[in-house]
């Protein structure tokens, strides 16, 4: 029996094809999310249950009870679940494989109370391409503990046939449609210089800067425009519209609606550093990356691929294209679900 954990939504995300694949072959498999996650899991006909475990102790009770063979876990920027799991198998001598979301913050995912990485390393990183694998190993992640996979929620993107138009951006009409994918980098990174949050130190910007740079520039150009944040899944509450001009209407949503459809009907997707603006990229999608006042851009994956035009404090926004070129992405294996899978079998 597998057991797939994951509490944040980008480790959901990339489990997801990984139990499909699995509920294909008749294997038998335990889904454990959050609050967070349940509701995703759930769009994919997937039933998870809520997890309450805040220590060891708890994390041997769970595994002793189910008797796992292997766990898979999804990824994290903060000590949960996942890792009081990943440390208790260990002792168990039950497998653990991990699948990354993304291509920074490596060691950050794995590292216990004092910064260190051992206690709470899986047996296996999946890891999305041969830059993927560099970037951990430079983090300090044991080469013999990665192997590339491909990366499983991106493979299925490229699989996705035209999903049904979101209701949420019907009204925009003729106007164009901006879908600005919002993500709590205020408390991740801190609001202002010197500010420390959970995930680091501040990054020159947080959401609501970026929002109300992007309102202010929408406000000046002699168009119509609707406006769809999208809050993280992980936010709960909605912000009050930011100052807009009378050609802007914004809708701030925290619906916890699947982002693809959106992604792919939007006229125009804008974001900061989500790995929202690579899937709009594998869609076909132009989007910007707004990041003022930044040091490190190419934590955002699609402006480090090339794929995603970076703007700072000057923004020049145009109407995006659902009919660009498609890139090639190699990390979009189609077989990086049955990969996965198979680390966790054999």
């Amino acid at each position: 029996m597998i057991l797939f954990v994951a509490t944040d939504a980008g480790g959901a995300k990339e489990l997801i094809p990984v139990i499909k694949e699995a509920k294909a072959k008749n294997k038998e498999f335990e889904v454990i999310g959050s609050d967070v996650t349940i509701p995703i899991f759930s769009d994919f006909g997937i039933e998870a249950k809520e997890t309450s475990i805040t220590s060891k102790e708890e994390a041997d009770k769970l595994l002793n009870e189910l008797n796992p063979s292997s766990v898979c876990i999804g990824t994290t920027g903060v000590i949960k679940a996942e890792r009081y799991l990943t440390q208790s198998a260990r002792d168990l001598n039950i497998k653990t494989v991990a699948a990354l979301d993304e291509w920074y913050n490596y060691a950050l995912r794995f590292e216990d109370e004092d910064k260190n990485i051992g206690k709470y390393l899986p047996d296996i990183i999946c890891v999305q391409d041969e830059i993927s694998l560099e970037l951990a190993k430079a983090e300090g992640l044991p080469e013999a503990n990665l192997k590339i996979t491909g990366s499983v929620s991106l493979s299925e993107l490229s699989k996705l046939k035209s999903p049904e138009f979101p209701e949420i951006l019907k009204p925009a009409g003729d106007r164009t449609s901006i879908l600005f994918v919002s993500e709590p980098l205020k408390r991740a990174y801190g609001e202002k210089p010197g500010d420390e949050g959970t995930h680091g130190g501040f990054l020159g910007f947080h959401e609501e800067i970026v929002r109300q740079l992007l309102a202010d520039h929408l406000s000046k150009l002699d168009k119509e425009f609707f406006v769809l944040e999208k809050m993280h899944p992980s936010q709960k509450d909605t912000l009050d519209s930011p100052e807009c001009g009378p050609n802007v209407e914004w809708v701030s949503s925290a619906d916890p609606m699947p982002i693809i459809p959106l992604l792919w009907h939007a006229d125009l997707v804008v974001g900061m550093r989500s790995k929202a603006l690579l899937e709009a990229a594998i869609l076909g999608k132009k989007p910007i990356s707004i990041q003022p006042n930044t040091d490190d851009p190419e934590k955002c994956t699609a402006v480090r691929l090339g794929v995603c035009e970076l703007q700072t404090d000057e923004l020049n926004l145009v109407e995006g294209s659902e009919n660009q070129e498609i890139p090639e992405f190699p990390f979009a294996d189609e077989d990086a679900a049955v990969n996965v899978l198979n680390l966790l079998l054999t």
